[in-house]
């Protein structure tokens, strides 16, 4: 399999975690977790400040890709996952336990995050899982109604979410890719920044990337149906009837796509806000 979502490269003291199902071959889209082997964690728009950022042929924005060499190492999340065999920590027992609920039945599942590159120090499980990604969610589903898995917040809006939760007392966060295999980018024209208030009319909520059709009913594009396309976890299971919504307008062949990733951002709302 060639870098995916959810894949790790290690390069000297630096961890970067592969981003995206489509990739500016040979680049990798990746995000720093270990830089000089220190923890980093910084909002996407701030990257560049901290990591070296080349131009994205689709995008033709600098965003931080890095290109496989002799010095890099290539970690999948099932190489991760064999590594947890070492670890005795409560994490590491939780995360092969969960694993195996997920492999026994056909799941392509794997570990990333810190428990793949420092598990003995980590304090929640992130795992992905390729390929169907319906029948997997609708496992998770059943994992919850059988009290196999927790809320990870309980008795607030955010309880019902099955990407997230607690298994074993122990805090986990699943992406659900539906490929096993990264694709070529599509060039993308990025038009301007728009903010607008929409109707969720459509979505598929639990895959990385996410995807919620929305009619726009205020805001410059008003009247207009928009895909909203993001790779954040936490806008993941949305779970409301409108949206406020800041993203970047981009146009793929004739269609326009939003993205929030990038100093954006996707608020909820059941009824129809008043203004943005």
């Amino acid at each position: 399999m060639l870098p995916l979502e959810g894949w790790l490269i290690v390069a000297k003291n630096n961890v970067f975690i592969v981003k995206d199902v489509e990739q500016p071959f040979p680049y990798l889209r990746v995000v720093p977790r270990l830089l000089n082997g220190r923890k980093i964690h910084v909002e996407p728009h701030k990257l560049c400040t901290i990591t070296r950022c080349l131009v994205d042929p689709c995008l033709n924005v600098k965003i931080p890709l890095f290109m496989l060499d002799s010095s890099s190492k290539v970690i999948s999340p099932f190489e991760a996952a064999n590594s947890l065999n070492n670890c005795k920590s409560k994490v590491c027992y939780a995360a092969k336990c969960l694993l195996e609920l997920l492999q026994e039945v056909g799941y392509l599942a794997g570990i990333s995050g810190s428990l793949a590159y420092k598990p003995y120090t980590a304090n929640d499980i992130d795992i992905v899982v390729y390929g169907n990604s319906e029948e997997a969610y609708m496992f998770l589903k059943e994992l919850r109604q059988e009290g196999i898995t927790k809320p990870l917040y309980p008795n607030n809006i955010y309880s019902n979410r099955l990407l997230f939760g607690k298994f074993l007392g122990i805090p986990y966060s699943i992406r659900l890719v539906s490929v096993t295999k990264p694709r070529p980018c599509i060039r993308r024209v990025l038009e301007r920044q728009i903010t607008f208030v929409a109707k969720i009319v459509d979505s598929i909520p639990y895959t990385t990337p996410a995807y919620y059709l929305v009619e726009v009913e205020k805001g410059v594009y008003a009247e207009t149906m928009l895909l909203i396309r993001t790779l954040r976890l936490r806008y993941t299971e949305l779970n409301c009837k409108y949206v406020i919504v800041k993203g970047v307008l981009e146009r793929v062949c004739d269609n326009l796509i939003v993205s929030p990733d990038v100093n954006g951002y996707i608020v909820c709302s059941d009824a129809a806000p008043k203004s943005i």
